[in-house]
């Protein structure tokens, strides 16, 4: 587990905004949403929807993550590569003089179909999501809170849980 919060995080579902706080204070970045509609963060967070449809290999999610956050033609399409995109979200704005955003959601719709081609990958996935919330919230100047919000239907909801836990990342469960 990543902090005492954890546990509790687990069973007793929390806001989004809430969610949020937490993963910005070494929190759980993963939360689980057991609707499709996912409500908005706030005015200062840069926002990606991805659709997990389309992500069912590893191969899958570096180019759905490159479109939306776009990585720009260099991307290579492998781990190194997207670590290293992932953690220059801000640079962009950082490049242009301006204040980046406060945080960085991705939104993953159609949770259930993420990675169930290349499941033996969920575990890096999970621990790099950790990475990067860490280099967001302690390394990058500003800070910045980094989160993923998984979705799915309400019956779905207890086998994405399962499939993550089982790769080892604790999730936010979010009302």
């Amino acid at each position: 587990m990543d902090s005492p919060l954890d546990a509790e995080l687990m069973d007793s579902p929390i806001s989004l905004r809430q969610f949020l706080i937490n993963a910005t204070h070494d929190g759980p970045p993963i939360g689980l949403l057991g609707s499709a509609h996912m409500p908005a963060p706030g005015r200062r967070f840069a926002v990606r929807t991805v659709d997990a449809a389309e992500m069912t290999t590893l191969s899958g999610l570096f180019s759905a993550f490159a479109r939306a956050w776009e990585f720009g033609e260099s991307f290579g399409h492998n781990k190194d590569a997207f670590d290293d995109c992932m953690r220059d979200l801000d640079g962009p704005a950082l490049t242009a003089g301006v204040v980046p955003p406060t945080g960085y959601l991705t939104h993953i719709s159609r949770a259930h179909n993420l990675l169930t081609s290349d499941l033996s990958q969920l575990e890096w996935f999970a621990s790099s999501l950790l990475f990067y919330r860490d280099h967001y919230a302690h390394q990058a100047h500003p800070s910045a809170t980094f989160a993923v919000v998984l979705s799915t239907s309400e019956r779905r909801r207890p086998v994405v849980r399962e499939r993550w836990q089982a790769a080892g990342a604790t999730l936010a469960e979010i009302d």
